[in-house]
């Protein structure tokens, strides 16, 4: 799930961050030769600029007949996938042992007050 949730905090990061306006983003020339009526979501110009707005990696944009052609996985297999892919390839230096005792003090005084058990650690 936090795999999946660091996914999307970063689209809203980008949106936060603002859109670019410009003529290219606006596609202003496009809008004047295609119209304003016509349909423009499968315009080279939105698909090059689809990603300014995010560029996920777990979110497929695919096509239904391309995301089916690479496995048809959805979101959970690849954020599971990505946060094993993660564990596996990132070393962590244990803590000092006094930061370890004092986290485990607070998660039993946590235990104690919100559960009345105390962990046993």
């Amino acid at each position: 799930m936090l795999v999946a949730d660091n996914e999307f905090i970063s689209m809203i990061r980008q949106i936060v961050g603002g859109i670019p306006t410009d003529d290219d983003t606006l596609m202003i020339e496009e809008i004047v030769e295609r119209g304003p009526e016509a349909e423009y979501i499968s315009a080279r110009s939105t698909l090059q600029n689809v990603n300014l707005l995010s560029a996920p990696r777990l979110i497929d944009r695919h096509s239904r007949e391309e995301w089916a052609s690479l496995g048809s996985t959805d979101l959970y297999t690849r954020a599971r996938d990505e946060a094993r892919r993660i564990l596996a390839d990132t070393q962590v230096e244990p803590l000092p042992n006094v930061v370890a005792e004092k986290l485990d003090r607070i998660v039993e005084e946590a235990d104690l007050k919100y559960a009345g058990v105390a962990a046993h650690v």
